[in-house]
């Protein structure tokens, strides 16, 4: 089950600290940092957003209910046609609104739900008619 505030699945509230969930991610997290350092010291940025950004289930495979409009691509980067807030602002203390015209980089679940990753990481949930796509995939998978 995801959890509602901090969107993972199982959420970290609720894992005991020497889980081997937590003991995985410690890990990740170790192995992130020191890829980061390395590429530091050799003058490269510390991520790409390849690497930094999780684009969503889609990119593993996609369902019988997945969007015609998206033509079978998967949405990379959207750009806003609408001002959109968060149905819950209070819960998210860093979350601002999108703006008109500004662009995202999009988590797609299997189904097509689109939402924006936000600068500090979080995803925001956008409508269809509230973004437009610039940017796709270069991947195709099947169905699941």
């Amino acid at each position: 089950m995801t959890c509602p505030i901090c969107g993972e699945s199982p959420c970290h509230f609720d894992v005991p600290l020497d889980s081997p969930e937590i003991w995985a991610l410690k890990q990740k997290n170790y192995r992130f940092l020191l890829r980061s350092v390395e590429r530091a010291l050799e003058g490269k940025p510390f991520v790409t957003e390849e690497e930094a950004v999780d684009y969503g289930p889609a990119l593993k495979g996609k369902s019988i209910h997945y969007p015609e409009r998206f033509e079978g691509k998967i949405p990379k980067r959207v750009r806003m046609l609408k001002r959109v807030t968060a149905d819950f602002p209070f819960l998210c203390v860093e979350r601002r609104p999108a703006e008109i015209g500004e662009e995202y980089p999009a988590w797609v679940n299997a189904h097509g739900a689109v939402a924006l990753i936000l600068e500090n990481g979080e995803k925001l949930g956008v409508k269809p008619d509230e973004f437009e796509v610039i940017e796709w995939h270069e991947v195709a998978h099947e169905t699941l």
